[in-house]
């Protein structure tokens, strides 16, 4: 949702396909000045991504199409003003290949990892072909990745922007969800893209107590290196717009590319209207970790939507509309507040990406309203139609 913020020119929804996992969509992010040409990227299948039932998941908080928040999923942001800057400056396939190899030339994990998540997205677009299978992985990206993956030891970090390479049920991505699952066992967010354990997936999950995607540490790391790798190219892109802006754009691109989690495999059995007690019971617990204890906006909005739709208590279903009041009002004033100023809006996110330990993508949002002057909840007579 924040990469909004540094993208011009976006549909209100996004297909399905265009926030499915479409890993060319970094690519063209970085083609960009302000950081996404989601109009461009191919309808690939890749096997991550969001799909049109957690997209649905999230409309359900925005359904009237007078409300002040026009948002009809989970990512809606107005976009800056002047998307065709005339500073812009679009970065080639081989400029990204040169930045790929200046990155992988760090030689750390992290470092080697990223560099072959960005020159794989030159080489290995996703698949248009119905069968879903990739093409050839490229000798150096797997040399790189190999390399990262053995020396990545129990840095989270780098083994999930590993996972986010691999495509399809293949040997390495499921040793990399194994080793995720095994350094934390309380997770929900590996166990989405655990497809083949056998286990079951609603009564597994309804144990977990935590659902984090990681959300931050993948950006700072990002951040990190694109600040590392010095070469020609990072100096032209920086010449061009401001260093953080760029960054940023970046970072939240090619993240939001690659990693959003399957969160469909819970929204959609958790709509069944006829499943059993037991079933329902499980999708509440899930419903809770998502919506209390997740890293992203998405675990928040399907938590919280499954939450209301089958909580017994009218505590929490009160505490869900609380929320989707929330949830509009923090969109609409990001949007007031940043809309028009996509470098003041870099500058404080990446503020406060460094000030705090861990941060939320709802907990950052709710730091930068308050900066801009708002408070982080709606005033008690704020309605859906008022500005």
């Amino acid at each position: 949702m924040l990469l909004r913020m540094l993208c011009a020119g976006m549909p209100r929804r996004m297909s399905a396909s265009g926030w499915n996992g479409a890993v060319i969509l970094a690519v063209l992010a970085l083609m960009s000045a302000s950081g996404c040409r989601p109009d461009a990227a191919p309808a690939g299948k890749t096997g991550h991504g969001a799909s049109s039932a957690s997209v649905e998941a999230a409309s359900e908080w925005t359904t009237d199409p007078t409300s002040e928040s026009t948002a009809s999923d989970d990512t809606a942001v107005a976009p800056p003003a002047n998307p065709q800057d005339p500073d812009s400056e679009r970065l080639s396939p081989q400029d990204t290949l040169a930045l790929a190899d200046d990155m992988a030339a760090l030689g750390d994990p992290p470092a080697l990892a990223f560099a072959a998540l960005l020159r794989d997205s030159v080489l290995r677009p996703p698949s248009e072909d119905d069968s879903g299978k990739p093409s050839a992985i490229d000798a150096e990206v797997m040399r790189w990745r190999d390399e990262a993956e053995r020396r990545a030891g129990q840095d989270i970090t780098t083994l999930v922007m590993l996972l986010y390479l691999e495509r399809g049920d293949t040997p390495t991505r499921r040793e990399l969800i194994a080793r995720w699952r095994s350094l934390e066992p309380q997770n929900l967010v590996p166990l989405l893209y655990d497809e083949v354990s056998g286990v079951d997936l609603l009564d597994a999950a309804a144990a977990m107590s935590a659902s984090d995607a990681h959300y931050d540490d993948v950006l700072r790391a990002f951040v990190d290196i694109l600040s590392r790798a010095s070469s020609p190219t990072m100096s032209r892109l920086q010449a061009t717009r401001s260093g953080e802006e760029r960054m940023l754009a970046m970072a939240m691109s090619f993240w939001s590319s690659v990693a959003i989690p399957p969160i469909q495999r819970i929204a959609t059995p958790c709509r069944d209207a006829s499943m059993p007690e037991q079933r329902r019971g499980h999708c509440r617990d899930i419903a809770r970790v998502m919506w209390h204890r997740g890293d992203l906006l998405l675990f928040d909005v399907v938590g919280a939507s499954i939450a209301r739709r089958l909580s017994e208590s009218a505590e929490e279903k009160a505490a869900a509309e609380a929320f989707r009041r929330e949830y509009e009002w923090l969109t609409a004033r990001m949007a007031e507040a940043y809309g028009q100023d996509s470098r003041r809006y870099a500058k404080r996110f990446l503020h406060w990406l460094s000030a705090a330990p861990h941060v939320t993508e709802r907990g950052m949002m709710r730091q930068l309203v308050v900066e801009a002057g708002f408070p982080p909840a709606p005033p008690a007579d704020w309605g859906r139609q008022t500005s």
